[in-house]
């Protein structure tokens, strides 16, 4: 029994479709696992790197031409499937175009009914079609065929015998997984066959029902809103692709892992069975802590775009709140584009909202009591008369020697209030009375600088600003001269401008640490659940910072998985601290085609 595979991706596409430079990335990660002795062992693994239409059909058939009806072959597709105006699906090349009018240049894609007749006549009869599409809409003409994004994948490729693996996606999705190193599909399927967890029944074999399901169920956890599908007419017999080492340890911690975690979290008693189960397969804390981060890694990526959409949620309620038609169109996309469903950012909105209306409206009843309250200030002080009122006298000097009034005269005493003699000679017993209490303190200030010690200058303000911010615990001249004056009975007392040393800036991150600033590459460290991590200050333009683990190694968190980020640099600032801007790692751009 032969086991064949034909693996295409295409990256690049003329006008009107957008490149996808992680398919050549899928098809080598697929091509590794089918080709190792270990895994897949395939005896032929052909790849094809943006071809074009006619290169696919004439490999496709010579390849089935050669096989019996007991080998096995595999054909993997990933880059854009489009539907023309019929819809019947197509899969795109590197030239593939639309005519002058806007409809599909069908010779210039291979039809998925070019497909299924080829191998429907083909002798082979243990087949499988792996199909990790971006569907697109762009090809077909009408609103009503753009707005159709459904595609019945089973009436066209499905056959007796034949297994059927497909994960189409959205276009603003795919677009959103351009810096990854895998589509999320993918790299799964790698998952599942490289640690050998898609063995689910542990017969040492994976299946292809087995592996879709894994794949599946990984791909939910991390984008709930794509729905891969799994097609076979024919489930009494399985067919098996590629082997499971039953006696790897590792295996054994990575499948225990997967039945302990629950909402990306382990519970005391999980940790307590894992930890046993680790210390009886020999393993090393470093291996344990690598398979709980891939375990924990899918829930992890959902968790860091929920955090996307609240912030951006919350800066447009902000802006306009209620929400206008046009930014819940927005919404809208960015959550397409992140892979989430309705049901996953209902929750987050319905958290959110109230929120910012209990803000608005703490707001709104400061305001007023700061308008009572600045209301009552201003009927309580004199106002200064615009004009002068009539039976004003002026005074050219105050006499301070009119008798004081009797207790029993405060009727007397409201009434003068009100008389237009005793307003217009109110204002100037304000001002004497502010005069007074002016010459009092300028009179206490110059006694208490000529009482005071020659030993002990005035401090200048700056000085005592600056030591409150200096955190070595250094002694003014005048508390060292006070302590050598004071008795040997007298504990000197502490210097009031020394303060406290400041503790050092943390950050409360949940989500994945990573060795380097580089979210393209598998270099995951750790996945952490609201935990406080230290700073070191060290920062990149693009949103990343370096924080230090319990066990003093380092590692980077991006700002869209720290909960109190914009914290962080004003607790630099405030310690002093020197904010380091270090250059980001750019992803590598894809490999030219031949």
């Amino acid at each position: 029994m032969a086991k064949v595979a034909l693996l295409i991706g295409v990256s690049e596409y003329e006008p009107g479709l957008d490149p996808l430079p992680g398919a050549i990335r899928d098809i080598k990660a697929i091509q590794q696992v089918l080709q190792h002795i270990e895994m897949g062992g395939f005896d032929e693994v052909k790849t094809l790197t943006n071809p074009n239409s006619l290169q696919i059909q004439k490999t496709l058939e010579v390849l089935l031409t050669s096989l019996s009806e007991n080998d096995l072959i595999l054909l993997f597709f990933s880059g854009h499937s489009v539907k023309d105006d019929s819809g019947t699906l197509h899969f795109a090349t590197r030239d593939t175009g639309r005519t002058s009018t806007g409809e599909l240049v069908k010779s210039s894609a291979v039809s998925a009914s070019f497909i299924h007749d080829l191998m429907s006549n083909s002798s082979c009869k243990h087949q499988v079609i792996i199909l990790d599409c971006c569907f697109s809409s762009a090809f077909a003409s009408g609103i009503t065929a753009k707005a159709d994004t459904s595609v019945d994948i089973k009436a066209q490729l499905s056959y007796q015998g034949r297994a059927l693996l497909t994960s189409f996606t959205s276009t603003q999705y795919s677009s959103s997984q351009r810096g990854s190193e895998l589509s999320v599909y993918t790299r799964y399927l790698v998952e599942g066959i490289e640690t050998g967890a898609a063995d689910l029944d542990g017969d040492g074999w994976i299946a292809v029902n087995e592996l879709h399901e894994y794949a599946s169920r990984k791909v939910q956890e991390a984008a709930p809103a794509m729905k891969p599908e799994f097609y076979f007419l024919k489930e009494e017999n399985k067919i098996l692709l590629a082997k499971a080492q039953t006696n790897d340890p590792k295996l054994k911690y990575r499948k225990e892992a997967e039945r302990r975690v629950s909402r990306g979290e382990i519970s005391p008693s999980g940790r307590y069975i894992l930890n046993s189960l680790a210390w009886g397969l020999g393993l090393t804390s470093e291996e344990r802590a690598n398979i709980e981060a891939e375990v924990l890694k899918p829930y992890q990526e959902y968790q860091e775009k929920l955090q996307r959409y609240r912030r951006v949620y919350m800066q447009s309620l902000q802006r306009c709140y209620p929400l206008n038609a046009q930014a819940r169109e927005e919404l809208t996309c960015l959550r397409q584009f992140l892979g989430l469903r309705d049901e996953d950012v209902i929750p987050v909105e319905e958290e959110s909202a109230p929120k910012l209306a209990n803000n608005s409206q703490s707001d709104d009843k400061a305001n007023e009591l700061t308008q009572l309250r600045l209301g009552s200030q201003a009927n309580w002080l004199p106002s200064t008369p615009s004009a002068i009122s009539p039976g004003y006298i002026p005074n050219q000097s105050i006499q301070l020697t009119n008798p004081p009034l009797p207790i029993n005269s405060l009727s007397g005493l409201a009434e003068s209030q009100t008389s237009p003699a005793s307003v217009s000679r109110f204002p100037n017993k304000f001002l004497l009375l502010l005069g007074i209490g002016g010459g009092l303190a300028a009179l206490a200030l110059t006694i208490s600088i000529f009482t005071r010690s020659p030993n002990s200058p005035l401090s200048e303000p700056e000085n005592t600003e600056l030591s409150s911010l200096n955190p070595s615990p250094t002694q003014s001249p005048t508390a060292t001269n006070s302590n050598k004056n004071s008795s040997s009975t007298t504990a000197p007392s502490p210097n009031p401008t020394t303060s406290p040393k400041r503790e050092g800036c943390s950050a409360v991150v949940s989500g994945n640490l990573r060795s380097e600033p580089a979210p393209f590459r598998d270099n995951i460290v750790k996945s952490v659940f609201r935990e406080q991590l230290p700073v070191t200050g060290k920062q990149t333009k693009g949103g990343w910072m370096e924080v230090k683990l319990p066990n003093n190694t380092l590692a980077w968190v991006h700002r869209e998985v720290v909960l109190d980020e914009k914290e962080i640099d004003s607790c630099l600032f405030g310690n002093g601290e020197t904010i380091k801007l270090v250059p980001d790692i750019e992803p590598p751009e894809p490999s030219p085609s031949p």
